[in-house]
């Protein structure tokens, strides 16, 4: 297997964000993002002559599944928190469409689940990992809509030497009547940026490489971007690849998003805790492992959004620094 597309999700569909997906429709002459965006939304979110989609999973599957990448040569794993909400969109695809392997895997438990229903995307991303069975990994948001050549580009630059971040337009909604969106990680395709300026969605790795720094590091779930530093820097270490931006992918506004994030952010917090602004480079990780800093920062906002420690604490930093080499080996 050459790649494994990892899709993690913990949102049951929703028709708020089914009808918010189908109202672009009338603004989507006016745009920021130009042709490409227009195409790829009449393309993937009214495929095949539909004119409702009713899974807000659907689009991004299909447009996973029409790749022009040989069937034989990528696995799709969708990592969901409640996979009973997608098996019979599954289901279909069995039925409609000549596709790639998909593996419909529930995540694996995590601390943050008993404490709300946030979005333990770095739980879910070691799930797939462990169910993997590519040699280049590929994760993607949910929710998104990108070219029909993405995974064959994903690969040639893997064989060139280098890893792919995607460019990105992130919390695409309509506002005054106008389709607007965040533009992630600036530049132009093909651009060589560094692993330590990652964006974790739309990202390739290795799975040598990513099972040799362990992963995500969960104590990172529901931050403000914590993951992307923590993540990058720690890739960074021991990569033997460069990195290059690939083709720009559009991702839809979760329109539950906020209610489920911290109401501190990351760097406020190292702020407080190390005293320095800016906050200094090496504080975030400076290992493999996550390091004491990152703790203190999860220990801190566990006290002031939730309350005070409570003894599933320790459960979670065991959950969080399993180790996944000897998960997939089946040694745990």
């Amino acid at each position: 297997m050459k790649i494994s597309v990892i899709l993690p999700t913990y949102r049951k569909n929703c028709q708020e964000e089914l009808d918010n997906l189908h109202n672009y429709e009338k603004f989507i002459n006016t745009s920021q993002f130009g042709e490409e965006f227009k195409q790829l939304h009449q393309k993937y979110l009214y495929h095949n002559g539909l004119k409702r989609i009713n899974h807000i999973l659907e689009f991004t599957l299909h447009n996973l599944i029409t790749q022009n990448f040989k069937n034989e040569d990528y696995e799709i794993i969708l990592c969901h928190r409640y996979p009973e909400d997608v098996k019979s969109l599954i289901d279909s695809y069995l039925e409609d469409f000549d596709y790639p392997k998909i593996k419909l895997i529930k995540e694996k438990n995590s601390i943050w689940h008993s404490l709300g229903d946030y979005a333990t995307v770095n739980s879910n991303r070691n799930t797939g990992i462990i169910n993997a069975t590519g040699e280049l990994l590929f994760f993607l948001d949910d929710m998104t809509i990108f070219d029909e050549n993405l995974l064959q580009t994903v690969w040639d630059n893997y064989q060139d030497g280098f890893y792919t971040t995607c460019k990105a337009i992130k919390r695409i909604k309509v506002v005054d009547d106008k389709i607007i969106g965040t533009e992630k990680l600036k530049g132009n395709e093909g651009d060589e940026i560094p692993n330590t300026a990652t964006w974790t969605y739309g990202m390739s790795v290795s799975m040598k490489e990513c099972l040799k720094i362990n992963g995500f590091d969960s104590l990172w779930d529901g931050s403000f971007g914590g993951t992307d530093v923590d993540y990058g820097r720690r890739l960074a270490q021991v990569s033997k690849y460069k990195r290059k931006l690939g083709p720009t992918i559009y991702e839809f506004t979760h329109y539950n998003e906020q209610k489920k994030r911290p109401k501190i952010r990351d760097d406020e917090m190292l702020r407080q805790i190390c005293g320095q602004s800016p906050v200094p480079k090496h504080i975030v990780a400076n290992s493999w492992k996550p390091t004491d800093s990152d703790r203190l920062i999860y220990k801190k906002w566990h006290e002031e959004t939730i309350g005070e420690l409570d003894k599933n604490w320790d459960k979670f930093m065991d959950v969080s620094l399993y180790n996944l080499k000897e998960l997939k080996n089946g040694k745990i």
